[in-house]
């Protein structure tokens, strides 16, 4: 028996065949999901353990300088990378098949990211020491807070660039396996430290430790991808830093922007507030499952696309729509559990319902930026800084005169309405680089 002249078997055959890639690709992409998103739960779980860890063990006023000092870390960090991740990836996903080239790109970036360091050092730690002496903090607790931050200052740095090869290469299970075991390192030390010596310092010292051996391990997987005894390349550092050039400005504002909260209630409000924002700021980590499955997974593959308009319009809005569905369920349950949430915080932290749930959707709307971010700065899609800042300053100048942020919910405020205006500055940037780029190719 024939249909239009062909069997019938010999049809349906095709017609198999045809749809055989995409069954292929959708297996691959369950398969990575499932290795990434389990491994992020373990991670997570063993993070929030840690934190509750802190949080319970340490007095507020330590934990206030602990949440001070982790603050200032990040910032040093954004400080120190300045675009230098980003030029890496970019540079990384033109080459990342060739192992002599992905070594270069990667040399290259590790000596401009210990350029940069010194000069974060040199800005950071004199206002680290002034905020913490600011909030009641002795010279000598303030001395041994900025010494215990160096090992993981100097290691995450590190770490963040030979994660880019393995990650080009979606090597997600060496990726994921090192994370769960360094941090179930941390957990370990951690119980075994705080318990004994109830300082800030300990804890921090404790996550550079752990950060050192994913290091000493992520050299090793580093290697099977890229040749570690290549050189520094002229050219590829001239495009990192025409990036660089670009991101750094933006860096260096948003280095003090994303965690304008604490700095406003170091400087306004108590240490306490500090700490309850520090408390319920850890709870919501749960969110960094997101952050790392779409840093893993979908921002690599993104930098990876051809220079085809369409395709890359359709992924992006694709992406978004996504991110933003998974960000409202998240938001919903957050808010029907915070009771059962916040009982797992010591009593010196009730009473916090209301700043949960604000920080809950500030930590949705920073997946999204952070997010869509990620995608931009992988195809080097930057907005000029002589517009981005200005436009921020501007926003966070008037949500400042109305919010008035000297308590925890003004800041909360503050933080949620400039949260909410980000993801429209990003699709900015997206769209007005593809409109370009259609003007030009005609």
């Amino acid at each position: 028996m024939a249909i239009n002249g062909l069997p019938i078997r010999s049809k349906l055959a095709d017609e198999a065949k045809a749809q055989a890639p995409r069954f292929e690709k959708l297996r691959e992409w369950s398969k990575l999901i499932a290795i990434t998103g389990s491994a992020q739960v373990i991670v997570q779980a063993i993070g929030f353990l840690c934190g509750l860890l802190v949080i319970r063990l340490l007095p507020v006023e330590e934990y206030g300088f602990y949440t001070i000092t982790n603050t200032m870390l990040g910032t040093m960090t954004l400080l120190a990378d300045g675009g230098v991740a980003s030029g890496v990836m970019s540079q990384g996903g033109k080459v990342w098949q060739d192992k002599c080239k992905l070594g270069s790109v990667l040399a290259t970036g590790m000596k401009l990211r210990r350029q940069f360091a010194g000069y974060s050092l040199l800005v950071s730690i004199p206002i680290l020491y002034y905020l913490l002496h600011r909030q009641g903090a002795s010279w000598i607790t303030s001395t041994m807070l900025i010494v215990s931050l160096l090992p993981a200052f100097f290691s995450v740095l590190s770490g963040k660039l030979l994660e880019i090869s393995a990650k080009l290469h979606q090597d997600v299970g060496a990726l994921q396996n090192i994370q769960v075991t360094s941090n179930a390192l941390r957990l370990a030390l951690s119980a075994v430290t705080i318990f004994v010596f109830p300082f800030a310092a300990v804890p921090v010292v404790v996550s550079g430790i752990a950060q050192v051996y994913g290091n000493w391990r992520l050299r090793k997987v580093s290697r099977r991808f890229a040749d570690d005894s290549q050189n520094e390349d002229q050219e590829v550092r001239k495009e990192i830093l025409l990036i660089v050039k670009r991101v750094l400005p933006s860096a260096i504002y948003f280095s003090i922007s994303l965690q304008l909260g604490v700095w406003l209630l170091s400087f306004f409000g108590s240490t306490e507030s500090v700490a309850q924002l520090g408390a319920i700021g850890r709870i919501t980590m749960v969110v960094g499952i997101l952050t790392t499955v779409f840093a893993y997974l979908v921002a690599p593959r993104f930098a990876r696309l051809p220079e085809s308009i369409s395709l890359l319009r359709m992924h992006f809005v694709r992406i978004q729509v996504i991110l933003i569905a998974v960000c409202l369920l998240g938001y919903a349950i957050a808010y029907l559990t915070t009771d059962y949430v916040l009982a797992i915080l010591p009593d010196e932290y009730s009473g916090l319902t209301y700043a949960f749930r604000l920080q809950v959707a500030i930590s949705g709307f920073s997946v999204i930026i952070g997010s869509l971010s990620a995608l931009n700065a992988s195809r080097g899609y930057v907005m000029p800084p002589t517009i981005h800042i200005p436009l921020n300053l501007a926003i966070v100048a008037t949500t400042a005169a109305i919010f008035q942020p000297t308590t925890l919910i003004a800041v909360l405020y503050l933080d949620l309405t400039r949260a909410a205006i980000a993801p429209i500055v990003q699709n900015a940037v997206f769209f007005s680089h593809v409109r370009r780029t259609t003007t030009e190719n005609g």
